[in-house]
C-alpha cells in the first residue's frame, strides 16, 4: 500500500509562518568545516620554501588563508605537531604571529607527538605562546618551554583572552611571574593530566574573574620571590593533584590565596618552602589564605611542609583560615580551621615516599605503610567539586574499599578494568557465496562500562582506552581533548554551532489527514 504524505494549504501556510518566526530554516545548516595543518618542518621561519613551519601553521589558522606549504585555516582548525625540537628564533613582539611568541586569536587545536617528543621552545627570545581574541584553544601532547618575556607575565603560557585547556603536556623552565597566567580577561583555564614543574616564578596564577581547574596533575619545582610558588589562586578547583617542592621568598610555598575561592579535593600538598630567603618575612609553606581569599579543603594532605622564618613564628603547613569540608590530614595546625572537622587528623606525619614516577602520566607521593591518611578519606567515598566519585587517583589507578586521603591511593589494584559485552562481529574471513549466508561469530569487544568515568586525548595515532585518567570540570564530570582525528565530542571545546533545523515529523499531528 502506498501512503501518501498531504498537507492542508492554511496548515502549510502556518507551518512556514511558525518557522519563520522562529529564526529558522527547514534545510539543515551547514556546520563550519575546520583544517587539518601538518607542520613539515622544525624551523621557524616565515617564507616560499615550500614546507610549513609551526609559526605559519598558526598564522593560517589565525588568518583563514594559504601559507606558504600550509593550506588556510577554516573554523576551529587542527594543527598535528609531530615529533621534533621546535625552537623559536624570529625576534619580534608583534601579536599576529609572524615574530616572537606564538600570537593564537582563532580557535585552535594544537597535538604533539608527546610531552617527551614534541617541544616547542622559545629559546628565551619572548614567552612561548600567548592566546588573544577570546580564542578557545586546546593544547595537548607538549612540552613548553623556554619562556622569558619582556613584560614578565606568563612565562611560557599567557592566557589574555578566551580559554585554553592543556592536557598531557610539560611546561617548564620558564622566566616570569609564572610559568602560566590566566589574566583577567581570560575566562577558563583547564590543566589535566599535566606536568607544571621548574620554572622561575609561580608555576599558575590565576587573576580576575577566570575560572581555573587543575586536574589530576603535578605542579613541583616552582620557585618565586614573591608570593605562591606553586599556585597564585583566584577561581581555582584542584582535584586529585599533588603540589610539591614549591618555594615563595614571602607567604604560600605551594599555595597563595588571597583573592577568590580555592576549593581542594584529594590533593597532596607536601615539601613546600615558604620565606625561603629565610629573612623572616614570609609563612605557609603548604597553604597561605588572606581574606578575600576563601579556601576549602577536603580528604586533603597538607603535611611534611617548611616555613625558614625564625624560631617561635614558624607556620609552615598553613596560616591564615582554612574551611575544611572534612577528612584532611595536616600535619602541624597554625592556621584557623573552621567548617566540617569530621574524620580530620591533626598532629600527625603524613608518611609519605618521595615524589617520584608511581605510574600514571604525573610524578606523585605514594602512602607508604602505616600512612594515616590510608583508608581515612570519607567513609562514603571520595568526591570531586560536583558531587562525583573519584574512583581513580592521580595517577588513574582504582580507589579500593574506603578511598585514602590526597591524589594516591594505597595498595590499588591498578588501572580500572574494561567490561566486555560481546556484540556480533563481521566475520574475519571472506566466506564463500553461497544461498543462504550464515550469521557472523560474536566476538567479544572491550567497551567502556557506563559507571566508569574516562579522559581519552587523543594525538595523531592515539587510540582511546578506557584506562586513561577521569577528568572533572567544573560543569561536568568527563573532559575530552580532541586530537587531529578524534570525532568531536560534546565536552570537546565548542566552536560555532549550526542553526538547528526545524525536523517537521514533530508537526504531523498537525497537518496530516
Amino acid at each position: 500500500m502506498k501512503y501518501t504524505l498531504r498537507v492542508k494549504p492554511i496548515t502549510f501556510l502556518l507551518l512556514t509562518a511558525l518557522i519563520a518566526g522562529l529564526g529558522l530554516s527547514t534545510m539543515p545548516a551547514r556546520a563550519v568545516l575546520a583544517s587539518t595543518i601538518g607542520v613539515t618542518t622544525t624551523n621557524d621561519e616565515i617564507n616560499t620554501d615550500g614546507d610549513c613551519s609551526l609559526r605559519e601553521a598558526i598564522v593560517a589558522a589565525n588568518t583563514d588563508a594559504a601559507v606558504d606549504a600550509c593550506p588556510a585555516g577554516s573554523g576551529a582548525d587542527v594543527i598535528n605537531l609531530p615529533a621534533g625540537n621546535y625552537t623559536l628564533s624570529l625576534v619580534g613582539e608583534d601579536d599576529d604571529a609572524s615574530a616572537g611568541d606564538l600570537d593564537i586569536t582563532q580557535d585552535l587545536i594544537l597535538t604533539g607527538a608527546g610531552l617527551l617528543q614534541t617541544t616547542i621552545n622559545a629559546n628565551g627570545i619572548d614567552r612561548v605562546i600567548q592566546i588573544l581574541s577570546n580564542a578557545s584553544v586546546q593544547i595537548s601532547r607538549v612540552t613548553v618551554t623556554g619562556g622569558n618575556p619582556s613584560n614578565a607575565i606568563g612565562g611560557n603560557i599567557y592566557l589574555y583572552s578566551g580559554s585554553l585547556t592543556l592536557s598531557h603536556s610539560r611546561v617548564w623552565h620558564s622566566t616570569a611571574s609564572a610559568a602560566i597566567s590566566a589574566s583577567p580577561g581570560a575566562t577558563a583555564l583547564t590543566v589535566l593530566e599535566s606536568r607544571i614543574r621548574d620554572n622561575t616564578g609561580s608555576g599558575v596564577e590565576i587573576t580576575g574573574n577566570a575560572t581555573a581547574l587543575i586536574a589530576n596533575s603535578t605542579i613541583s619545582g616552582n620557585a618565586t620571590d614573591s608570593a605562591g610558588g606553586g599556585v597564585i589562586g583566584g577561581r581555582l578547583t584542584i582535584v586529585n593533584s599533588t603540589i610539591s617542592g614549591n618555594s615563595s621568598a614571602f607567604d604560600g610555598g605551594g599555595i597563595y590565596a588571597a583573592n577568590g575561592a580555592v576549593y581542594l579535593y584529594n590533593v597532596t600538598i607536601t615539601n613546600n618552602i615558604a620565606d625561603s630567603d629565610n629573612d623572616s618575612i614570609g609563612s605557609g609553606g603548604g597553604i597561605a589564605v588572606f581574606s578575600p581569599g576563601v579556601l576549602t579543603a577536603r580528604n586533603t594532605i597538607i603535611a611534611g611542609n617548611i616555613d625558614n622564618s625564625n624560631p617561635g613564628n614558624v607556620l609552615p603547613d598553613c596560616v591564615g583560615a582554612m574551611i575544611s569540608g572534612g577528612y584532611n590530614l595536616i600535619q602541624i595546625v597554625t592556621c584557623t580551621i573552621t567548617g566540617d572537622s569530621t574524620g580530620n587528623i591533626t598532629n600527625r606525619d603524613a608518611v609519605l615516599g618521595p615524589l617520584q614516577d608511581n605510574g600514571g602520566p604525573t610524578f606523585t607521593h605514594a602512602l607508604l605503610t602505616n600512612s594515616p591518611a590510608t583508608d581515612d578519606g570519607n567513609p562514603a567515598g571520595c568526591t570531586d567539586q560536583n558531587g562525583t566519585l573519584l574512583d581513580t587517583d592521580q595517577r588513574g589507578y582504582v580507589r579500593n574499599g574506603v578511598c585514602d586521603m590526597g591524589a594516591y591511593e594505597y595498595n590499588s589494584p591498578g588501572t580500572p578494568t574494561p567490561t566486555f559485552t560481546p556484540f556480533p562481529q563481521p566475520p574475519t574471513n571472506t566466506p564463500t557465496p553461497t544461498h543462504t549466508a550464515a550469521p557472523p561469530t560474536a566476538t567479544n569487544t572491550p567497551v567502556i562500562s557506563p559507571t566508569q568515568t574516562s579522559t581519552t586525548v587523543a594525538g595523531p595515532s592515539a587510540t582511546p582506552t578506557a584506562t586513561n585518567t577521569p577528568v572533572i570540570s567544573p560543569t561536568q564530570t568527563s573532559t575530552t581533548v580532541a586530537g587531529p582525528s578524534a570525532t568531536p565530542t560534546a565536552n570537546a571545546t565548542p566552536g560555532p554551532s549550526p542553526t538547528p533545523a526545524v525536523d517537521v515529523r514533530l508537526f504531523l499531528p498537525l497537518i496530516l489527514h
